[in-house]
């Protein structure tokens, strides 16, 4: 049996090249995947901080009408109950002041409902922009939303960078760009 040693050196060397070549390709076009905990960055977002703030002075504000409205009530209220024979006109106004209470009450939980609602839209629509900043800049293929309702069951620790992203997306916020 007659072996080509050269010919043989040059198909492993071509071998050789080709899986290199299949390697390097192979590992230049892997997906860059991450995972990030949803709530946690949604809760350590500083756009969201300070929502939440302003969302609570609103209630606050509203709140200290509703005790004054109330207050009100209360004092009429015993007006009338310490009356042997009230007043038709004081019952009137009392009935109209608890009309107005409830009216007010009501109305104030729905516009704080709405506006939380509206708060929410505005923190997600943020952060999600932000998070597709952060997976653009550092090439990332997919980043996935951790939340704990099933829809990312398992990944590595090592793939998470909730972290990353929560310094990134409150720098980014306060408008300091990378």
């Amino acid at each position: 049996m007659n072996i080509n040693y050269k010919n043989l050196a040059g198909y492993l060397i071509v071998l050789i090249i080709s899986v290199s070549f299949t390697l390097i390709y192979k590992s230049n076009n892997e997906s860059k995947t991450a995972y990030i905990d949803l709530q946690k960055t949604f809760k350590e977002f500083e756009l969201k901080k300070e929502l939440e703030a302003q969302l609570i002075k609103v209630k606050n504000q509203r709140q200290g009408i509703l005790d004054s409205l109330e207050f009100e009530l209360k004092v009429l209220s015993k007006e009338l109950q310490s009356q042997k024979n009230a007043d038709k006109n004081k019952i009137a106004i009392f009935q109209t002041k608890r009309e107005e209470f409830i009216a007010k009450k009501e109305s104030f939980i729905e516009e704080n409902e709405n506006l939380s609602a509206q708060y929410d839209s505005q923190i997600f629509r943020q952060m999600n922009q932000y998070v597709k900043d952060f997976g653009v800049e550092n090439g990332y293929s997919y980043i996935f939303g951790s939340d704990g309702a099933g829809a990312l069951m398992y990944a590595k620790e090592s793939e998470e960078v909730t972290k990353e992203v929560i310094e990134f997306i409150n720098e980014r916020y306060k408008g300091n760009v990378k």
